[in-house]
């Protein structure tokens, strides 16, 4: 089945820009998705981490004694691993590598939206 075909079964009434608007938002919209599967894949480990202390941050006022010191006691060891310059490295090569993630999204967008067609639009792949 074509968008088209969806589009008149679904009883929507569009002209061909606005067909060929909607098919480019949502292949946009799709490769974005599979950039941040792709940036979250290969950093979870630091995505996760990075969510942890953002939450424990959130609650630790409202910690009782016993789990501040729990916390604190993690947040040393991690101190220890986790130096300066550990750190100054680790967020260069996050950064270096969204931009690898990102470099293939902003071509495959780049395409999209020189695309002239549904079927240029559906031609564009995400590498």
């Amino acid at each position: 089945m074509t968008f088209e075909q969806l589009l008149i079964n679904n009883n929507i009434i569009v002209d061909d820009i606005d067909i060929l608007a909607c098919v480019k938002e949502f292949k946009a919209n799709m490769f974005k998705e599979i950039s941040k599967k792709r940036f979250y894949d290969d950093n979870d480990s630091i995505a996760d981490l990075s969510k942890s202390v953002v939450l424990v941050t959130m609650h630790y006022p409202n910690l009782s004694a016993e789990q501040k010191q729990l916390v604190d006691a993690y947040i040393n060891g991690i101190k220890q691993i986790y130096t300066p310059e550990v750190c100054i490295h680790g967020f260069t090569s996050l950064v270096d590598s969204l931009n690898s993630v990102l470099s293939g999204y902003y071509t495959a967008k780049s395409q999209l939206e020189s695309a002239e067609t549904v079927e240029e639009v559906l031609n564009v792949v995400y590498e």
